[in-house]
């Protein structure tokens, strides 16, 4: 995909967005799969500023509310190596779900608090 949006192959942008699409139409609601869908998307919306992929991924991903409490609690267990694109992303894909990340924070918030001390890290100031 990146290929085809750098040099501008039109007919090889629209196949890698099919291909996507049949991934997407195919995808279990397994965490393997949403994690390879949502990183993929996010990588084509950061590097490349297109959000086609991440609209297609992210409603999927959040079609199935226990689907999307899985990807967003195992995804959000390594929170401070996320960059705040992704979580920007996670916020969107949580939607009225917001709690489910904001757990997730407070959570490691508190563990760093008690670890490190007063210092908060610049992921944890994103938010």
């Amino acid at each position: 995909h990146k290929m085809a949006k750098v040099f501008n192959v039109v007919w090889l942008l629209g196949r890698c967005s099919g291909y996507f699409k049949d991934l997407v139409d195919e995808m279990s609601h397994s965490y393997e799969d949403m994690l390879y869908l949502f990183e993929e998307a996010s990588y084509v919306c950061t590097a490349l500023k297109e959000r086609g992929l991440i609209n297609l991924a992210l409603p999927k991903i959040g079609s199935d509310s226990g689907g999307k409490t899985l990807f967003l609690d195992k995804f959000l267990e390594d929170i401070t190596d996320l960059s705040t694109s992704q979580l920007d992303l996670v916020v969107e894909l949580a939607g009225r779900d917001l709690g489910l990340v904001v757990q997730s924070f407070t959570g490691k918030l508190k563990a760093h608090i008690a670890e490190q001390g007063a210092v908060l890290p610049n992921i944890f100031r994103h938010f």
